[in-house]
C-alpha cells in the first residue's frame, strides 16, 4: 500500500481500472473481513478476535525466521518463467510466494519471471 500511495495517482487509477474485476472482488472481501472484526469487537467476541489476528501468524513466523537467520553463502540467483492460468492465478501466485519466489516482471498477460530468494538457514 505504501508503494501505491507514493505512485502517480493517474498511474494507480489506470492499474486499478485495468484490473477492476479483481480489485472489486478483493475490496469486497476486505470489507467483509473488516466488518466481521468490527462486529466481533462490538460484541466482545474474544474467540473471533483471536482467530482474526492468528491468521497472520504464518507471516510473522516467516519474518521471525528471516530476522533470526542468515542467508546462505550461495550468491546464485535463480529465475523461473511461470505460466499463469487465468482461472487459478491466485493459487499459483500464493504457492510461488510460499516457495520463496517473487515476481520480477510480467513478460506477457499470462507469463511472468519469478526470482527465487536465497535459502535461509540457522545461525
Amino acid at each position: 500500500m505504501t508503494r501505491v500511495a507514493l505512485t502517480d495517482p493517474d498511474r494507480t487509477r489506470a492499474m486499478v481500472v485495468e484490473n477492476s474485476v479483481n480489485v472489486e472482488e478483493l475490496l469486497h472481501r476486505m470489507i467483509d473481513r473488516l466488518s466481521e472484526i468490527a462486529d466481533a469487537l462490538h460484541e466482545g467476541d474474544d474467540t473471533e478476535i483471536k482467530r482474526f489476528f492468528a491468521e497472520g501468524q504464518p507471516y510473522r513466523d516467516y519474518k521471525a525466521q528471516l530476522n533470526g537467520t542468515r542467508l546462505s553463502d550461495s550468491t546464485e540467483t535463480v529465475f523461473r518463467s511461470i505460466r499463469i492460468d487465468p482461472e487459478h492465478w491466485r493459487e499459483q501466485l500464493l504457492k510461488s510466494a510460499q516457495h520463496g519466489e517473487y515476481i520480477v516482471r510480467f513478460t506477457s498477460g499470462h507469463r511472468l519471471i519469478a526470482e527465487q530468494r536465497p535459502n535461509i538457514r540457522a545461525k
